[in-house]
C-alpha cells in the first residue's frame, strides 16, 4: 500500500512535466516544446527554455499538447526563422522579451464613442430652441395683429433661430465623429492609425 501511494504521488507531481504546448501562432511560426505557465483573457505567459515570454491571444491560431521532450529544447519554428542542418552548430534562436508582440496586430476602436452624448445634448438643444423661435413666431403674428410692437419678439426669434442651427450642426457633426472606428495596426517597431472619414 505504501509503494503503491509514492507511485501515485510521483505520477501527479510528475504529471505537469510529462506534456508540452505547441503554440501554433497566425503568422506561420510556432512555438514548439514550450510550457504554459499563465492563461489569461488576452494572453498567455510561456516557458521558453528558462525564459519566460506573453502571446497575445489575438495572435494565436491553435495551441496543441505534445510530448514533453526534455533533451529538446524550446523553439521557434516558421516562416523566417532559420534551422540549423544536422551537421552544423545550432544557430542561438532569438530571445524572448517580457512581450512577444504578434507580428501583425489589428484593433478597431470607436475613441470618440464619448461625442454621442454631446452629439444627443446639440440635437435636443436645436430643437428646443427651434420650438421657441416658433413660438416667438406666432406671438409676433399675434402682436402685429394687435397693432404692438414687435421688434423685442422678432430679434429673440433670430437669436433661437442662429442658436438652434449652431447646436444643430455641432450635435450632428459630433453624432457622425462618435460613430468613426479607427484601426490600429502594431507590430514590435511601429505603430499606425488609420482614420477614414
Amino acid at each position: 500500500m505504501g509503494k503503491l501511494l509514492a507511485a501515485l504521488s510521483l505520477a501527479i507531481f510528475l504529471a505537469p512535466n510529462i506534456f508540452s504546448d505547441n503554440v501554433h501562432l497566425k503568422n506561420g511560426n510556432t512555438y514548439l516544446n514550450v510550457k504554459i505557465i499563465e492563461e489569461k483573457e488576452d494572453y498567455i505567459v510561456i516557458q521558453f527554455n528558462k525564459e519566460q515570454g506573453t502571446i497575445q491571444r489575438v495572435s494565436i491560431l491553435k495551441i496543441e499538447k505534445a510530448d514533453y521532450n526534455p533533451d529538446m529544447p524550446s523553439r521557434l519554428t516558421g516562416p523566417g526563422i532559420i534551422e540549423p542542418a544536422p551537421d552544423q552548430p545550432e544557430i542561438k534562436q532569438p530571445e524572448i522579451k517580457q512581450s512577444l508582440i504578434p507580428e501583425r496586430q489589428i484593433q478597431t476602436v470607436r475613441p470618440y464613442k464619448n461625442l454621442l452624448f454631446v452629439g444627443i445634448l446639440g440635437v435636443v438643444l436645436a430643437w428646443d430652441n427651434f420650438s421657441d423661435a416658433s413660438d416667438i413666431g406666432s406671438m409676433i403674428n399675434s402682436y402685429k395683429n394687435l397693432g404692438l410692437d414687435a421688434n423685442t419678439l422678432e430679434s429673440q426669434q433670430t437669436r433661437k433661430s442662429i442658436v438652434g442651427a449652431v447646436a444643430a450642426i455641432i450635435g450632428l457633426a459630433a453624432i457622425a465623429i462618435s460613430m468613426k472606428e479607427v484601426e490600429v495596426k502594431a507590430n514590435g517597431n511601429t505603430l499606425t492609425v488609420s482614420y477614414g472619414f
